[in-house]
């Protein structure tokens, strides 16, 4: 679009150079003709309507350019607002970025500690185990230990009335 404001532009440009080659052509017809007044007087006021429709003309072309600028100018205040808009957009998705990374981080170290808590559990579930067999160990020696106890109590007892009689 820029291009065809840029033709556009040209294009004014070198009809308003043709337009002043008119009139400095006209001028020049003007100067070096020999016709009588009235006809010289009538040429003149034919040149000056048609530089009078000329200059109507440059001042529409003019004032096309100026809303072309104009025109272009709010364009560019739409396209920085968008580069802002852009920039703004790229600092919040590397904020997010930023917090993602940090939070993966964070959920990393919480795994971490799960695998060690559930390591630790395994462990303790393996003494527990282990100090359930050694309990169980102990509760049938110290079974084996009292019957031995009631068995020398009951042979000693059976001494006792043995002698005793």
């Amino acid at each position: 679009r820029t291009r065809e404001e840029g033709d556009e532009k040209r294009q004014m440009e070198e009809d308003l150079r043709a337009y002043k080659e008119q009139v400095r052509q006209y001028r020049l017809q003007l100067d070096s003709t020999a016709d009588s007044v009235v006809a010289r007087e009538e040429r003149n006021r034919e040149a000056k309507k048609g530089l009078r429709q000329k200059t109507r003309e440059i001042n529409a072309i003019e004032g096309e350019r100026a809303r072309l600028a104009e025109e272009l100018r709010a364009r560019e205040e739409e396209v920085e607002e968008l580069a802002e808009a852009v920039e703004e957009a790229q600092d919040e998705a590397a904020s997010a970025k930023e917090e993602l990374a940090e939070r993966s981080r964070l959920v990393d170290r919480l795994e971490d500690q799960l695998s060690a808590a559930e390591k630790a559990e395994g462990e303790q579930r393996s003494r527990v185990a282990e100090l359930e067999a050694e309990l169980e160990e102990e509760e049938k020696e110290q079974e084996a230990l009292t019957a031995e106890y009631d068995a020398a109590i009951a042979q000693l007892k059976a001494e006792v009335r043995s002698r005793g009689r």
